[in-house]
């Protein structure tokens, strides 16, 4: 499709890494962020920016260490540092963020929330976030602007199965390399799949919308059917009611999942940061 986008993609965003790891350590996890901060920078489109850091809500409460897609054009981050620049974390306030991305260079997937490079420590990281993030006001699909919300009097055709409201938080687990613990070996994506499919990490009830395993390994949720074959309609998960399917995209899964990614991008808008009040809070002497 698209004369070979996906396989591009993949080729670019695999080189991307490899000339950034030249100059990092990927053996430590600040290194890889950085780099997938760099990547992920040069390949999302100028309204989309990245930091690391914290999403924080209003009352200074924060959740997350890692990644975070942010809008740069309405919202400064609370780092206030030059662009690209990803040594330094930011804060980023919960209505500027677009999605969280829990990074790991190697992830282990020993059923261990302890474990820091665990894949259900990194889920529960992203729930976490979610969780946050979703405290936020949520903006209607009839509302187009922070002051005009047609209500009833518009007429809209809902993508199936997305959340009724126009910025969900997104949480992505993402991991360059995959063992089943600290000892074993990288795994290929068979056995990958083979480890999942027998794994209780569906049980969890506020999961990340898309895990990027390896070269070849994605996770997303699906809608079941009368005919037994998934159906994937939204990148969204919806708790209580989406299934999860476990892909084999042949060592494509970092091209396949960006390009979730943005489909889900594409669809949300981010309502305005309060600075009304932001600026009463200034002063004891304004109503």
């Amino acid at each position: 499709m698209y004369g070979g986008y996906l396989d591009t993609l993949q080729s670019r965003f695999l080189s991307e890494l490899e000339g950034i790891s030249v100059g990092y350590n990927f053996d430590y996890g600040p290194e890889f962020e950085i780099a997938l901060c760099e990547t992920l920078g040069r390949a999302l489109p100028k309204k989309y920016g990245v930091a690391r850091g914290y999403a924080v809500n209003r009352a200074g409460k924060f959740k997350g260490d890692d990644i975070l897609i942010y809008s740069p054009q309405n919202f400064p981050t609370l780092g206030i540092r030059a662009e690209q620049q990803f040594l330094r974390k930011d804060k980023v306030p919960i209505e500027a963020i677009y999605a969280y991305i829990e990074a790991k260079h190697t992830i282990y997937l020993i059923n261990d929330e302890k474990n820091g490079q665990s894949i259900f420590k990194a889920m529960q990281q992203v729930g976490d976030v979610k969780e946050l993030v979703g405290e936020r006001p949520q903006r209607e699909w009839s509302q187009i602007s922070d002051t005009v919300n047609l209500g009833s009097n518009l007429q809209i055709d809902l993508p199936e199965h997305f959340p009724a409201y126009r910025n969900p938080p997104f949480g992505v687990v993402m991991a360059r390399r995959v063992k089943l613990n600290a000892k074993g070996d990288y795994l290929t994506d068979d056995e990958i799949y083979d480890v999942l499919l027998n794994s209780d990490f569906k049980a969890f009830a506020n999961r990340p919308d898309l895990m990027i395993l390896g070269e070849g390994i994605v996770v997303i949720p699906v809608e079941s059917t009368t005919d037994d074959k998934p159906k994937y309609s939204s990148p969204f998960a919806q708790p209580g009611h989406s299934n999860f399917a476990i892909v084999r995209c042949k060592k494509k899964a970092f091209g396949a999942g960006f390009a979730i990614i943005m489909g889900a991008l594409d669809t949300m808008t981010l309502s305005s940061l309060p600075w009304r009040d932001i600026f009463k809070s200034s002063s004891e002497m304004i109503d």
